[in-house]
């Protein structure tokens, strides 16, 4: 009997239903893993921000914590940071914000600080005015914007005066006079330490507690020469000394007389268009500069390059289609803040020698090193200093040239302009070798100008400036920049009709007046 035998090639597959339950699998983990990789990368920009916001506060704490205590400047002047409630106060004027972009990510970095209150456990801050605690706070707050959301991460920390010590003595006594009589209302401070101190009481006595040591003590009072004590000491702990009478004599009258000046903002103090000099590659090349002086007893922000400028610069030219804006020069700054004394410097170069000496220039406009000659050596022109935020000019200086140009001088200028002095030379630079200087001020002599801050500001370039002359030709006075250090403002500008008056009730007032000394020839 015949049999058919049975095949050994038995082939099995999967059915349609099975292959897209497989797909359906395969895209739900895909998915999954999409959703985790978003997830990662969104962990790693937040971890990031947080990272890169801690590093600039803790910098900014570091910074100001190296300072001396005293340097630690106070807020006096504040605003709140935009975009929280409650409200964040900041600095304004000591530590104005910055701007800085690190990471990808832009940063605005916010200082407050603050007289420091123990209250229990508790620190809290205290107004600019609230007496000396030994310890300052210092507040940091990193802004940053995240997907359209507004961040913030905020560090504090404390800054404690080694020399404020625990007050475990005290002085008591009396302040009299020659007469006999004792001085009520009289001030008593220590002279090593002037917040230790009281006021007299009606009948003269007075009492207020030390850090145990060995002090002077001087009083005062209205209409009375100041009296100081033999050298005190203060036991730690022991019996509080009687100091002996403190006895004051009556001042007698007379007169003073002196000048008021104000400074409230940056001057221009020095322009030169023209000067064939040696750069710091060692060619000769055509350098121009604009150099700056800050009057005033605080820092000013000049602003960075790629940022809203909290200064600017300009050119006019008695052409206008010559005219130079701040974005025109293309600015990079070497330094943003020019110090309180201090000299501020612009130029077409980095680095070049003026008068023996290698000058580095704190803003420059000269990337490609090309040496551009954006003030036109050759005609009357105008520089202008101005804050952006309102439009408004700070300071300009405006000259003349010998030719009635396009429009019969420079365009802008305060009371009377720079004029072309030797009619045969044209502007600031024909020949090169020009420069116009704002004096020191107007009372000395022409060789110690250089020793002090350029200030003088009667808003007259003619009465303000020294300019070419006779007596007065080629480079004199060395451009200054930050590097050159601080200088002492003898001057500033001159207001009229101020009130004086001096602080004691023996004495009256008076209203200034206004005379003005010629400041070209320095006459």
């Amino acid at each position: 009997m015949n049999t058919c035998p049975r095949s050994r090639d038995r082939r099995h597959g999967g059915t349609l239903t099975e292959l897209m339950v497989a797909v359906v699998i395969l895209s739900i983990g895909g998915l999954g893993l999409f959703g985790a990789f978003r997830y990662i990368a969104r962990s790693t920009f937040v971890t990031r921000a947080q990272s890169l916001a801690t590093n600039l506060g803790q910098e900014r704490i570091e910074t100001l914590k190296n300072l001396n205590y005293n340097a630690l400047l106070l807020t006096e002047t504040s605003a709140n940071i935009p975009g929280f409630t409650p409200s964040i106060l900041y600095d304004t004027v000591n530590y104005p914000p910055e701007a800085i972009s690190i990471g990808g990510i832009n940063f605005t970095r916010y200082t407050y600080v603050a007289m420091a209150e123990m209250s229990g456990s508790d620190i809290n801050a205290a107004s600019s005015n609230f007496p000396d605690t030994g310890l300052k706070l210092i507040k940091v707050h990193i802004v940053w914007t995240d997907q359209g959301v507004t961040k913030k991460w905020s560090l504090s920390n404390l800054l404690e005066n080694p020399n404020i010590n625990p007050l475990d003595s005290s002085f008591t006594g009396t302040v009299s006079n020659l007469a006999g009589g004792t001085v009520a209302s009289a001030i008593v401070i220590v002279e090593q330490n002037e917040n230790w101190g009281a006021t007299t009481a009606a009948d003269g006595s007075f009492s207020f507690s030390v850090y145990h040591g060995s002090y002077t003590l001087r009083a005062s009072s209205a209409g009375f020469n100041d009296g100081v004590s033999i050298a005190l000491s203060a036991t730690k702990g022991g019996v509080t000394p009687v100091v002996p009478a403190l006895t004051l004599s009556a001042a007698a009258t007379g007169y003073i007389q002196g000048t008021v000046w104000y400074n409230p903002d940056l001057v221009i103090s020095q322009v030169v268009a023209s000067s064939l000099t040696v750069v710091g590659g060692g060619a000769t090349r055509n350098v121009e500069y604009v150099e700056l002086y800050n009057p005033t007893t605080a820092p000013i922000n000049i602003g960075t390059t790629g940022n809203p400028k909290q200064v600017a610069l300009r050119y006019r030219d008695e052409d206008p289609g010559h005219d130079k804006e701040d974005s025109d020069f293309g600015f990079v700054h070497v330094t943003t803040y020019v110090a309180p004394g201090s000299y501020y410097l612009y130029a077409n170069a980095p680095t070049f020698y003026i008068l023996g000496a290698l000058v580095t220039a704190d803003a420059y406009y000269d990337a490609a090193l090309t040496y551009p000659n954006n003030i036109r050596d050759d005609k009357a022109g105008t520089i202008q200093i101005y804050r952006p935020s309102t439009g408004l000019n700070i300071d300009q200086v405006g000259w003349d040239d010998n030719n009635a140009g396009v429009s019969n001088g420079c365009p802008y200028y305060e009371g009377s302009q720079i004029p072309d002095a030797l009619g045969g030379n044209d502007g600031l630079g024909t020949p090169a070798g020009k420069q116009i200087v704002r004096v020191s001020s107007p009372g000395i002599s022409a060789a110690t100008l250089a020793n002090f801050g350029r200030a003088y500001d009667s808003d007259s370039n003619a009465r303000d400036w020294l300019y070419e002359s006779a007596s007065f030709t080629g480079f004199v006075y060395a451009p200054k920049s930050m590097a050159s250090g601080a200088f002492t403002t003898l001057t500033g500008k001159v207001p009229a009709n101020v009130y004086v008056s001096a602080d004691d009730p023996n004495s009256g007032s008076t209203i200034t007046y206004t005379d003005y000394v010629t400041s070209g020839a320095l006459n």
